[in-house]
């Protein structure tokens, strides 16, 4: 059918022109024509062109092949009533109206459209009017993409010159073709201003050599030449762009070879769509995961990584033996609460700065949190070394630290472990050496301690606590608190979070922080967790049906590495939503990033079948730990818990509230909710509505409430908004 409207314009009278020769009226066919052809057989978008009455001039395949036709030109001379729903026909027959009496366009708009097939999605759409040689506008050309899509890219056709033209000078996306040697033979006015050109054609003949650094221009040129010679498109590169100036700008790019009416490759086009904010974003959330925003050292995760790395190195015959250093600021609690947090942190810095002083060449200086910080010496010849560096350190940290016009001494206690072919985990080398610097603490602080196996205090210790939280099981110590989650538009109580605290018959309630490590430690999380959500789901269930509302209100469960892992989790699942008559979709399970992400594989099937139960799967502390969103929608979570130090940084700095912005609106564009943690004062509520988080908790609304204050708030709610 092409080849026939190719071979009917051929014979059309050559108006204005009939002195034109066969060669030139070929040559003009050949360029504009053959690159608006090529355009509109390959694009991904989907691209129209209308009369002033909103009949189709001109669609390309992508848009043929959703209206179920075989051939582009059967839809000349219908519209869109023809294809959609009279509601959707008549929306966007207006949008085309006020563009034709306006001669504004309508650039990037959201669109929620039914497809033919039935498919309900969003699109963005930009709209232009289309111009006669006099100026005067005679109809209408469209570009939409379907942004449910990963990867979309953005190409607009023309039939003619001036069309082309009109696509080129608009799209906000850097287009370009180029010939068989690499040279620019068109681009559009978006890649002339990234180029520093007043107009287009000043790039023609020139190759990426004349705009770009030397290395980014030979890695382009042997792309382009690798899909002129495959004729395979390169699709959504991301490229580092590095200009003569020393400028570096990301793109993602999609190479593809251009063909003569012959089918032969001739050249390549590109488009490529300016990603440099996303990548920045992406580079300060991997700053954030392994580097503490208050002292800038590495954190807990980047120090568990070098061990790790250490330990892998340790396997090879004639690796030398390494050590860790656990510290902890002595008395740091009385200048926190003398001086004030702020004078704390300064003091923290201050430490911070003495101990990278102190390192060797390659150790790694790291703060795991708090007033607690490791060092990782990779290479020692004997326990030796690793004693010289902490009298080193000791001496360092000694020297007196001016705070806010007082002078503050402080000491370091320290312990030491030793690698050891008995550590098979990390985290045991770290655990002794933490066991060590107690040691030195309870002796005298300002001291070093050497881990050795006759410091057995812990193990009884963990002993004795092992049987009580076993008894506390037992005797049902073990209760449910429930903290509010809240609607950030409204401030309407969408459901509680359950938190488990212990009602020790000697030390009184305590917190997670007491008892939830050695639970996690020693198996007896899993039997705790399930206790926790049976008395969740019952609780809820009963204040559904006491306060109804709509949607029903929600209850979010925490689950442990161990229990997700755990083989009877969707059987006791089962068990417990038939038991409390909760609806599964009223359930969310929240996990933590580094387990879910820690154990994809492992976890493949267990999050298949809760998502068969219609139980929300959420990720908790995001942030913590550095991950790619890609990774994190592929496991098809709901969504995701911002965690509480990024609300709580948000205020101090524009940086860290510019970090916020990009979690919420990256994790949005992939169709995930975001719920901020930790929100404790006014302030930080407003900020988070500004950027459409969708929920929040925090003591702003309420500290975790027993079962029976959770219902009192809860029925106060009913009555009023949520302050």
């Amino acid at each position: 059918m092409r080849k026939k409207r190719k071979q009917s314009r051929e014979r059309k009278p050559d108006r204005g022109r009939s002195g034109a020769s066969v060669k030139a009226r070929r040559r003009v066919l050949l360029e504009p024509e053959h690159l608006l052809d090529t355009l509109m057989d390959t694009a991904p978008a989907f691209i129209y062109f209308k009369d002033a009455e909103g009949r189709f001039l001109r669609i390309n395949r992508a848009l043929a092949g959703l209206y179920g036709l075989k051939d582009p030109a059967d839809a000349i001379g219908k519209s869109d009533f023809d294809f959609y729903p009279a509601e959707d026909a008549a929306r966007f027959h207006n949008d085309e109206q006020e563009i034709i009496r306006t001669g504004r366009p309508i650039v990037a708009k959201e669109e929620r459209g039914t497809y033919p097939d039935g498919r309900v999605v969003w699109n963005t759409t930009t709209k232009m009017p289309i111009r006669a040689p006099d100026g005067r506008i005679v109809g209408t050309f469209g570009i939409s993409h379907d942004v449910t899509a990963l990867k979309t890219t953005e190409k607009a056709l023309a039939e003619h010159a001036n069309l082309l033209k009109t696509l080129m000078d608009n799209v906000p996306d850097s287009i370009y073709f180029k010939d068989a040697r690499s040279r620019f033979t068109y681009i559009s006015r978006a890649q002339a201003r990234m180029f520093g050109l007043d107009d287009p054609s000043q790039a023609v003949g020139k190759t990426d050599s004349d705009f770009f650094a030397p290395e980014h221009a030979e890695a382009a040129l042997n792309d382009e030449q690798l899909v002129m010679r495959t004729g395979r498109p390169i699709v959504a590169k991301e490229e580092k762009e590095t200009f003569p100036d020393g400028s570096v700008r990301w793109a993602s790019t999609t190479k593809l070879p251009l063909r003569d009416k012959d089918d032969r490759i001739i050249g390549t086009f590109g488009i490529s769509r300016d990603i440099t904010a996303v990548k920045r974003a992406e580079e300060r959330l991997a700053y954030q995961a392994f580097y503490d925003p208050l002292t800038n050292l590495p954190n807990r995760a980047l120090c568990m990584d070098r061990l790790e790395h250490l330990f892998r190195r340790a396997q090879r015959p004639g690796s030398n033996p390494f050590a860790v250093l656990y510290l902890d600021v002595d008395r740091f609690k009385e200048v926190n609460d003398s001086l004030g947090h702020q004078a704390g942190d300064q003091m923290l810095v201050t430490i911070a700065r003495r101990l990278e002083v102190c390192m060797r060449p390659g150790d790694t200086v790291a703060r795991l949190g708090g007033d607690e910080f490791t060092v990782v010496l990779e290479q020692i010849h004997d326990v030796s070394d690793a004693l010289h560096v902490a009298e080193r350190v000791q001496s360092g940290v000694s020297a007196p630290i001016a705070l806010g016009g007082v002078e503050v001494f402080t000491t370091v206690s320290i312990g030491i472990a030793l690698s050891a072919p008995a550590y098979e985990k990390p985290g045991e080398m770290l655990r002794d050496a933490d066991t060590a610097m107690y040691r030195a603490k309870a002796i005298g602080k300002g001291r070093h301690e050497v881990f050795d196996a006759t410091m057995h205090e812990r193990a009884v210790t963990l002993l004795r606590i092992k049987s009580e939280l076993g008894h506390g099981l037992d005797r049902g110590e073990f209760e449910v608190f429930y903290q509010p989650m809240v609607a950030v538009a409204g401030r309407r109580v969408l459901g509680f979070e359950a938190l488990v605290r212990w009602r020790h018959p000697q030390r009184g309630l305590l917190a997670p922080c007491d008892f939830l490590p050695l639970a996690e430690e020693t198996g007896l999380i899993v039997p705790m967790g399930y206790h926790v959500l049976r008395q969740a789901c019952r609780w809820t269930s009963g204040w559904q049906q006491r306060y109804p509302s709509e949607p029903p209100l929600r209850i979010s469960v925490n689950l442990s590495s161990r229990q997700i892992l755990d083989k009877e989790l969707i059987t006791t699942l089962r068990q417990i939503l038939a038991e409390t008559t909760l609806n599964p979709a009223c359930l969310t399970l929240e996990v933590a990033e580094q387990t879910i992400l820690g154990n994809a594989h492992a976890l493949a099937a267990t999050l298949a079948e809760l998502r068969a139960l219609s139980v929300k799967l959420h990720i908790d502390d995001f942030g913590t730990c550095y991950s790619s969103l890609g990774r994190i929608r592929d496991m098809q979570v709901d969504a995701v818990k911002m965690d509480r130090s990024f609300v709580e940084a948000m205020q101090k700095s524009s940086e860290h509230a510019e970090l916020v912005r990009a979690i919420v609106t990256l994790t949005r564009k992939l169709g995930l909710d975001v719920t901020a943690a930790g929100v404790e004062t006014a302030e930080q509520l407003v900020r988070l509505q500004e950027l459409k988080c969708a929920s929040v908790q925090g003591f702003y609304f309420a500290v975790p409430l027993d079962a029976g204050s959770a219902e009192q708030f809860l029925a106060r709610s009913r009555s009023g908004k949520t302050s």
